[in-house]
């Protein structure tokens, strides 16, 4: 889809901005090659795409927390050799979600990765919105078609969660927890999320993983969840490490995504089962599960399907979706 003007106008204003400084509207004028009536115009878009401008005197600006901009060919040069010749990256500024775009498109340009810099519709679990402020996190999609599918494949975005985890330990976030059934944990909060949905029309085992982890977004970005969140920044920052930049980070989950599927591919959730156990923030702790029905009691692991098994009064109960809630001592 070609980029309309205002867009593009829109992107070389965030790249003349990107250093952080004071910078004149003329300036900017002048780099965009618009009036400067255009500039202000423009400055109110990059609001609504929830970056923070600040102006001073009527007419210097300045980006408070300006994005690295991914670039579609840097991550494919960070991409393994095997990965680099196979797999299809595209990045886009802005687009609704990234699986709504890749879920409509024919599985035979798969694997294909899709990038986000902004959703304007990012979706979570069970319809929920999900905020992707723009260039402050990793909004990215993959589709992949399996060859023949997957026994337990519910288990499928349990694997999924170990490959972003077995990432963001080794960029020095030891303490990244998984939380059953699909979000990244860090100093009890939430960093980031998986939502894996299937083709409904088509017979073939085709999956679209999207993935949202929160990079550096912002209390202002934030405003409207509801929900205790963190940032890889913020848990970076706790221990002296350094954020690493953008597109290497993409193309490390990619990396780990594309292996991570053809190794479930051939022997399911195997590979991953001890790395969740280690990893299960959820674990021989008191826990509420809120979905179709209502389970208290002990979380005691999952079972070959994905589900989790909650010790209750009655003996095992078995959740196979819904929103645990956790207490704060373990049994």
């Amino acid at each position: 889809m070609a980029r309309s003007l205002n867009e593009r106008q829109l992107l070389l204003l965030i790249d003349a901005l990107a250093s952080g400084s004071w910078i004149s509207r003329a300036a900017l004028a002048e780099i965009c090659a618009i009036s400067e009536q255009s500039v202000a115009s423009h400055l109110n878009n990059l609001r609504g795409w929830q970056l923070e401008v600040e102006t001073r005197s009527g007419k210097l600006c300045r980006l408070v927390h300006p994005p690295r901009r991914l670039d579609a060919k840097k991550i494919k040069e960070h991409l393994p050799p095997a990965w680099r010749d196979r797999i299809r990256v595209r990045v886009q500024p802005i687009v609704d979600s990234t699986n709504t775009r890749l879920l409509a498109l024919p599985s035979k340009y798969d694997p294909q990765a899709l990038f986000a810099e902004y959703q304007s519709a990012g979706r979570g679990r069970q319809g929920r919105r999900w905020i992707s402020p723009f260039g402050s996190g990793m909004w990215l999609s993959l589709a992949w078609l399996f060859e023949h599918c997957p026994s337990h494949v519910g288990t499928l975005s349990l694997a999924v969660g170990v490959c972003c985890a077995r990432v963001l330990r080794s960029i020095g976030l030891a303490d990244v927890m998984l939380k059953w059934p699909n979000d990244l944990w860090l100093m009890g909060a939430k960093l980031g999320g998986i939502l894996i949905e299937r083709n409904d029309d088509s017979s073939a085992c085709r999956f679209v993983i999207g993935i949202g982890i929160n990079v550096s977004m912002n209390a202002n970005q934030a405003c409207g969840l509801d929900r205790p969140w963190t940032t890889l920044q913020q848990g970076l920052l706790s221990v002296q490490s350094a954020l690493p930049e953008r597109n290497v980070l993409a193309s490390q989950l990619l990396t780990s995504l594309a292996d991570g599927l053809e190794c479930f591919s051939l022997s399911g959730f195997a590979s991953f089962a001890h790395d969740w156990d280690m990893l299960d923030i959820t674990r021989n702790r008191s826990v509420t599960v809120n979905g179709s029905r209502s389970l208290n009691g002990i979380s005691r692991g999952i079972d070959l399907n994905g589900a989790l098994r909650i010790e209750t009064d009655a003996g095992i109960a078995l959740a196979y979706s819904g929103d645990v809630s956790l207490s704060v001592c373990r049994k």
